[in-house]
């Protein structure tokens, strides 16, 4: 390889590192699935996961799904 390859192959892993060091991971502190079915045929299923952005806020998200197989 030449050097101006080299060189260019450590910048690219420099500033991918670097990239990826900046944004962080989000960790998950709770994960809950619900499902329920009701006496008509309908199900429900319900998933809320909480987690721990890298600044040290906390997101909340909330997922629904509805199955009526009786429209």
């Amino acid at each position: 390889m030449t050097r101006h390859t080299i060189s260019a192959l450590l910048l690219s892993a420099v500033l991918t590192a670097s990239i990826t060091m900046s944004i962080g991971c989000e960790r998950e502190i709770s994960h809950t699935n619900v499902d329920q079915t009701s006496s008509d045929g309908d199900s429900t299923h319900k998933e809320t996961t909480v987690t721990q952005n890298p600044d040290g806020s906390i997101t909340k998200t909330q997922e629904k799904t509805t199955n009526n197989p009786n429209p």
